[in-house]
């Protein structure tokens, strides 16, 4: 029985699944409670994509032998894989009871931690697995992806400094360094560190994930390129499924797909257009895979669908075949390969139309994504050659917005918000690891050429703090000059503070969204560079849709000289504040009636061609008269 058992682990080592296999069926028809056959008979199982007969396979193992540690913690990496990391961590915790070393179950437990949000417990068993293997690369690329999770951007470059220093190829290891580094404002190396990524994306290594890349570079070939390789590292299309090419409705289902169903910017946008939806020709339906935060904005969500799932303990395969069996014609994903993204449910074929939509500026280089909708000022003629989707183009702006945003009336002054009564304030409140060297050192000239102007940030750590001013004050600039908001009580607050302001200078290459209609909702002009990335062209779209396409310039010469017009010429940009204020009700960006025609109408013509039995192919929504 023995030499049976090594027969089929051996087979099972060089790849011949099958015959490993049939030895271990030889063995359990003479011992049918043997822990170890049912424990590589459930490997092979997990290994042919048969979760449901590994997990029974592997709980007949820990049955027959329950301080068996390798068949629990093969249990636990199956339930995990499906979503089921509550029942995964039981299955660790069990086999590091029989083995407290067990390194696999350690490194294990820590990702199933990190899957439901237990952050600090996760680095902390991620500790404990290098104090046992101080080299274990997985577990020096789990602890800096969970330190960047928490924030701590610091700690993760140093964790993935070591990590490139002793295995210099790992994977996506150089990018999530690289952008820890933007976090924290650590420029140090900037253009090597940019040249060096592009060249390991243009030779087909995982070396960046592509939300990290929108940050680094500008340019659309790369995207596309990293997108290509990281989809088909982490969300591989599955085996083909035969779906109906469209169901037989009155009205058109569509599921929207997100974690962010809470407070957060998507949701932010998003939540009118979904009140609003027709409901005589639509069926809108929230497929939630995030937590619930019980704030006022997931509860707005969740009333506004007509209706909510909440799948976060489904498999992405469980989720794509309930949206099949409640025959949604389109899902839409909201995320992109944005945190906590779950695009696998798309792999699967969820739906005869899928598309992406909002919550990620770029391509997915997947084949099972048919449609990107955006507009043609973000995705010009000569960027669409970058996009492995069709495209949808609306008439103005590919953005909603949501026009119930409160503005709070009570207006701060200038010396409760730190900031100088007289003088010109720049604002810049995007998150700062939007902020790249040529842009700050740009900011820093201005700051010299305009006098007594400021510059206003967003609130961060102590440690991006004492970088922005070390790197100012090398500039010749005083720190003092450079300003930090504070967090305010909510949006209504922020918003009102923007009018404090006199222009908001926009980052590149990942420019502001949410946060740029926020300055526009609020008044504020937004000044902006236009590059050639979809992240790199929103705030530009935007501008276009509340008629100040004067704001956008076409290099960052440009965007200075007209950034130091507009400060010393006060009159000029009151001219502009007024134009913007005045139009605020009429204008495309904030009209979301509007909006939501055009919207519909490319939902129309998607689920038409389907129905035609058509193939995706691009088209625009034609403006109405």
């Amino acid at each position: 029985m023995s030499s049976a058992l090594a027969a089929a682990g051996k087979q099972a080592e060089i790849g011949n699944l099958k015959e490993a296999a049939a030895l271990c069926r030889k063995v359990l028809q003479h011992a049918p409670n043997n822990a170890v056959a049912l424990n590589l008979l459930g490997i092979l199982a997990y290994q042919a994509g048969n979760d449901s007969l590994a997990i029974e396979l592997l709980k007949r193992a820990v049955k027959a032998q329950p301080n068996y540690a390798d068949a629990h913690n093969n249990l636990g990496v199956v339930l995990r894989d499906i979503e089921r990391s509550h029942e995964a961590i039981e299955h660790f915790k069990k086999a590091l009871a029989i083995n407290p070393s067990y390194l696999d179950a350690l490194i294990n437990y820590g990702n199933a931690l990190q899957d439901i949000g237990q952050l600090q417990n996760a680095v902390t068993l991620y500790q404990r697995s290098l104090q046992i293997a101080p080299n274990h690369p997985g577990a020096l690329s789990n602890l800096g992806n969970a330190l960047q999770e928490l924030g701590r951007h610091q700690d993760a470059v140093e964790v993935f400094r070591k990590l490139l220093n002793i295995y210099p190829d790992y994977e996506y290891a150089l990018g999530s360094m690289v952008f820890s580094k933007l976090y924290c404002c650590n420029w140090a190396s900037w253009d090597e560190d940019v040249s060096e990524v592009l060249r390991e994306i243009e030779s087909g290594k995982r070396v960046c994930k592509p939300f990290d890349l929108l940050a680094i570079a500008d340019s659309p070939a790369h995207q596309l390129l990293c997108a290509r390789t990281f989809a088909q590292h982490k969300f591989p299309a599955m085996v083909p499924i035969v779906t109906k090419p469209h169901y037989m409705h009155d009205k058109i289902r569509v599921a929207y797909l997100s974690a962010d169903f809470r407070q957060h910017a998507v949701s932010q946008l998003i939540v009118q257009l979904i009140e609003q939806h027709d409901r005589s020709r639509f069926e809108v339906i929230g497929v939630s895979y995030g937590d619930d935060d019980q704030s006022p904005l997931r509860r707005r969500m969740v009333q506004a669908f007509d209706q909510f799932i909440d799948v976060r303990s489904l498999s992405d395969r469980q989720v794509a075949e309930l949206l099949r069996e409640m025959q949604v014609d389109i899902a839409i994903d909201l995320m992109g390969f944005t945190t906590d993204s779950r695009l696998g449910i798309l792999a699967e074929r969820a739906a005869p139309v899928q598309a992406s939509f909002l919550g990620y500026a770029g391509t997915t280089g997947t084949n099972y994504i048919d449609y990107l909708i955006g507009d043609k000022f973000i995705v010009p003629e000569s960027a669409r050659g970058f996009y492995s989707e069709q495209l949808v183009y609306l008439p103005d702006c590919f953005q909603p917005n949501d026009t119930n945003r409160e503005i709070a009336s009570d207006i701060p002054t200038r010396e409760e918000c730190g900031l100088p009564e007289h003088g010109v304030v720049f604002c810049a409140f995007n998150t700062h690891y939007k902020i790249v060297p040529p842009v700050f050192d740009l900011w820093m000239r201005l700051l010299r050429r305009v006098d007594d102007s400021v510059l206003w940030l967003a609130r961060c750590n102590d440690t991006v703090k004492d970088s922005l001013r070390q790197q100012a004050t090398n500039q010749g600039v005083q720190p003092g000059r450079i300003v930090f908001a504070e967090r305010t009580p909510s949006l209504k607050d922020h918003l009102a503070r923007h009018r404090l302001a006199d222009l908001f200078l926009d980052t590149w290459p990942y420019n502001a969204h949410t946060t740029a209609s926020d300055a526009l909702w609020a008044g504020l002009p937004v000044l902006t560079y236009a590059g050639k990335s979809n992240a790199s062209r929103v705030a530009g779209s935007l501008l276009h849709a509340v008629g100040l396409p004067e704001l956008i310039t076409e290099s960052l010469a440009d965007y200075e000289e007209l950034a130091v017009r507009l400060a010393t010429n006060k009159s000029g940009l009151e001219s502009i504040k007024t134009k913007l204020r005045e139009k605020m009700v009429t204008v495309p960006l904030f009209n979301i009636y509007q909006y939501r025609l055009y919207f519909e109408e490319a939902l129309g013509v998607m689920a038409q061609r389907a129905r035609n039995g058509q193939s995706p192919a691009s088209f625009s929504v034609e403006r109405l008269s």
